[in-house]
Parts: structure tokens; sequence; C-alpha cells
């Protein structure tokens, strides 16, 4: 069940747009360098102390699916 997720993750003390465009343009280069290094489902992970909501927003906006933070 869990032979096929990747986690990439992200750390930042304040959560903003940059840090959401960053983590994808990394998960990109992955994609295009290492395809076969990487699973069939991908979980990004943003590790933040302070979440702008303006940024959840906008990955909202580019289809970035925020299930929320804790």
């Amino acid at each position: 069940m869990y032979n096929n997720i990747c986690i990439i993750d992200g750390v930042s003390t304040c959560m903003g747009v940059r840090i959401i465009r960053l983590l994808n343009r990394r998960l990109d280069e992955l994609r295009r360098r290492y395809p076969k290094k990487l699973r069939k489902r991908v979980i990004k992970v943003i590790y933040t102390l302070i979440s702008i909501n303006e940024a959840l927003e906008d990955a909202r906006k580019i289809n970035i699916d925020c299930k929320g933070y804790w």
C-alpha cells in the first residue's frame, strides 16, 4: 500500500507563495532528471511556523490541494 508513495518536502519560517512555487520547481526538476526514482503518488509537504492565508489561496489557484495545517 505504501510502496508507491514519495514525500517531497520544503522548510520555511514563513510560508508564502515563493516556497510553494520553489517546491513545485524542484519536483518538476526531479521528474525531469530522475523520472524512475519517483513513485506513482507524490505528496508535497511544507514545514512552517507561520502560514499566510494568501499563500494557501494562491496555492489553490494553481491546483495545489491544501489539506490544511496543524
